[in-house]
């Protein structure tokens, strides 16, 4: 990323994957690995060290400035699973700012203690981070094509009572693709028989 290209971004301001964090202090290490950990649980996304809140750049704290493969080795250590950044610093007038670009996990991660953390949108419509608890990992999952919520087992039910259901569903559906076919005058004798012989019994 050239000075242009991380100026324009800083103007953009923060968002969901956008965050700015000052090192003047300077950025303590757990609050780096929360913010890595917040946008691998969420969409992904870039982090620019050494910029305020307000988009103002006061540029890297000295202890920082090393070398961006240090910085990057340090995240991949302090996350479970290890997540891999790409980490350059881009010099500014105001000063050299680390551009973090991290990428959406498919898996949960969490920091080195056991913290996972998700970014989301809050009420003033400032991007944010919290916990992500356990109820939400199944959708969570869901989301990223790495599991089935259909498969998740639903409590007080039996196989005979779910087939029920399930075969009265996909009778519904054939008697209602009967009568779309007879409103088209399309012969009606091209669905298959034993589905027909079902819909009648079932009555629906």
């Amino acid at each position: 990323m050239n000075p242009e290209e991380l100026q324009a971004l800083i103007a953009q301001g923060e968002s969901l994957a956008v965050e700015f964090r000052s090192d003047q202090d300077p950025l303590s290490d757990t609050d780096l690995i929360e913010a890595v950990v917040c946008l691998a649980n969420g969409s992904g996304g870039t982090i620019l060290i050494g910029v305020e809140n307000s988009g103002r750049v006061t540029g890297l704290h000295s202890r920082h400035r090393t070398h961006p493969n240090a910085l990057a080795a340090f995240v991949t250590n302090r996350t479970v699973p290890p997540v891999n950044v790409e980490a350059e610093f881009v010099n500014l007038p105001e000063g050299p700012v680390a551009v973090l670009r991290v990428l959406a996990a498919h898996q949960p991660v969490a920091t080195s203690d056991g913290r996972l953390l998700i970014r989301y949108t809050g009420a003033r419509g400032k991007p944010r981070c919290r916990p992500l608890y356990p109820h939400e990992l199944p959708g969570w999952r869901a989301d990223r094509g790495t599991a089935d919520v259909s498969a998740l087992p639903v409590p007080g039910t039996t196989w005979p009572t779910w087939t029920h259901w399930s075969l009265r569903a996909c009778a519904g559906w054939w008697k209602r693709t009967a009568e779309t076919l007879s409103c088209w005058n399309c012969p009606t004798r091209e669905l298959p028989a034993r589905w027909a012989w079902y819909v009648s019994k079932m009555g629906c």
